[in-house]
């Protein structure tokens, strides 16, 4: 018997595309260092970044500090974003119309991890109008792949693991998810989930 009650999506790489390696690669120009050193420099402030301890400004002031520049950390904010909306301002057309239809019968939510910045464009931008619940890293205060980001959902929504679906186009966010019983999907393309999807839903 079908027991699912909440369906829950990523939004980067799903309803919007996943653009970090593009801003990265604009960073670095900006810098002129490589864009592994950006990766890596990103990396050592994610955490802080996700969970609201830092902005995207002032990640860039101690960057632009640590490589002795005189490039203005609000000018790299500014390329950042310009960035991140240049491809993100329209929606998947096909995941909010599948969000919509899956609606009808199920509650639908997303879960993200996103930097502050960036929460204030999807938030203007409508992004989270598609869902009945929005969870992120920021009000979280903890970031996926953290096993207690999971618990902390079902604690909200009240609900078992078996009773949700999660997909997310990094693998190691879907794993986690599995970890605690949750119906995890790791997202490829829009057809392909919705064939694991319905396979969940049908019980097959």
């Amino acid at each position: 018997m079908n027991q699912i009650k909440w369906i829950i999506f990523d939004l980067g790489g799903i309803v919007v595309p996943e653009v970090g390696k593009l801003i990265r690669l604009k960073i670095a120009n900006e810098l002129n260092v490589s864009e592994e050193w950006i990766k890596e420099t990103f990396i050592s402030y994610q955490r802080q970044l996700m969970t609201g301890s830092l902005t995207l400004l002032e990640m860039y002031s101690k960057i632009t500090k640590e490589l002795s520049v005189n490039i203005s950390p609000d000018h790299l904010l500014l390329e950042h974003l310009n960035e991140y909306k240049k491809y993100t301002l329209t929606h998947n057309k096909d995941a909010v119309e599948y969000i919509a239809a899956l609606k009808k019968d199920y509650k639908v939510a997303c879960l993200s991890n996103l930097e502050i910045e960036i929460h204030e464009i999807c938030s203007k931008t409508g992004l989270y109008s598609y869902f009945d619940r929005v969870f992120l890293s920021l009000e979280l205060k903890m970031q996926k792949p953290d096993l207690n980001v999971y618990l902390k959902v079902l604690e909200e929504l009240g609900c078992k693991p078996d009773e949700i679906i999660f997909t997310d186009d990094r693998i190691e966010n879907v794993n986690a998810a599995n970890k605690i019983g949750i119906h995890a999907l790791h997202f490829s393309n829009l057809d392909q989930l919705k064939t694991d999807v319905d396979k969940i839903l049908s019980g097959s």
